[in-house]
């Protein structure tokens, strides 16, 4: 059986590191210690939106483009929250942030919903594309280098590692 448990990067770390999870995936910097690091494919964010919303018609997302837009964002302690604000920042654009999220997927439904636009990670939108949403690259490019954490020192049992197979290969 598998189960899943969402929080922020160092809650991932930790459970992972306290043997509570067998593994997890987080935006981490490189200097993790305690847990095994296993790099997964390099991908950049993307604007989420509504089905009918007017950015549907871009080919790619700016922050100009989202002057005054309400937007659904991943918790500022996230790296990669850290990494947008840059990015509105230098654009000086200032974020119309009507809600935060500790996890990106409930992001979807209530961007689906209406509520507002949301820049996230590809693997997390795809996941989600079913719903009524539209995906666009958002620019400027903004790595979102994904960690898989690992036990440091514990082999992973099969359906773990079934697990960690199959994920490696969804996001190639």
């Amino acid at each position: 059986m598998i189960s899943l448990v969402s929080g922020p990067s160092p809650e991932v770390v930790e459970h992972v590191e306290k043997g509570r999870c067998d593994i997890g995936l987080a935006l981490l910097p490189l200097n993790v210690h305690g847990v095994a690091i296993k790099t997964m494919p390099e991908t950049n964010l993307v604007c989420v939106m509504p089905k009918d919303h007017a950015l549907a018609k871009l080919n790619s997302v700016a922050p100009q483009d989202l002057k005054e837009t309400p937007l659904l964002l991943i918790s500022e302690s996230s790296l990669m929250r850290k990494r947008l604000l840059k990015a509105f920042n230098e654009a000086n654009v200032t974020p119309n942030v009507i809600l935060d999220s500790t996890y990106t997927g409930p992001i979807c439904s209530l961007v689906a919903s209406g509520m507002g636009v949301s820049i996230m990670d590809i693997l997390t939108a795809d996941a989600y594309s079913n719903l009524e949403i539209e995906i666009r690259p958002f620019s400027p490019s903004i790595p979102c280098e994904l960690k898989l954490v690992l036990p440091e020192s514990q082999v992973l049992a099969p359906p773990a590692q079934a697990f960690v197979e199959i994920l490696m290969e969804s996001a190639r």
